[in-house]
């Protein structure tokens, strides 16, 4: 279970993403939402004693956690979603368009690997 404080930051880094997207800053979101998901990979494997240092080792803890999950393929798509945002963050690659229509996935594989919404406050 994530502290209250990882919840936060977790919640602080989709709303700069979020706040990205809304000023049409495409490449900059795809920083932020690989932050995000980044940090939410590495809060749990933490918890449960994984590596979780390197790109690789977050890389591999996101697939560990998503075959994990009863949505396999769902969850191991929305990673590769988010991965594509990390790269894509580093010189837009795919259309703007794309990367909009996109927009909620890498942020639902933050969802469902916490168990509920980030972007849902109360």
């Amino acid at each position: 279970m994530l502290s209250p404080e990882q919840i936060q930051q977790v919640r602080n880094k989709v709303w700069l993403a979020d706040q990205a997207m809304a000023q049409r800053d495409h490449e900059l979101f795809c920083k932020r939402i690989w932050e995000a998901t980044a940090h939410a990979i590495k809060c749990v494997a933490r918890e449960r004693g994984w590596p979780c240092q390197t790109f690789d080792e977050i890389y591999a803890a996101g697939r560990r956690i998503a075959k994990a999950h009863p949505e396999k393929r769902g969850f191991m798509s929305a990673l590769g979603c988010a991965d594509l945002a990390r790269t894509n963050g580093m010189g837009l690659a795919i259309p703007a368009q794309d990367v909009e229509e996109d927009w909620d996935i890498s942020t639902g594989f933050i969802d469902r690997m916490l168990g509920f919404s980030v972007r849902d406050v109360s």
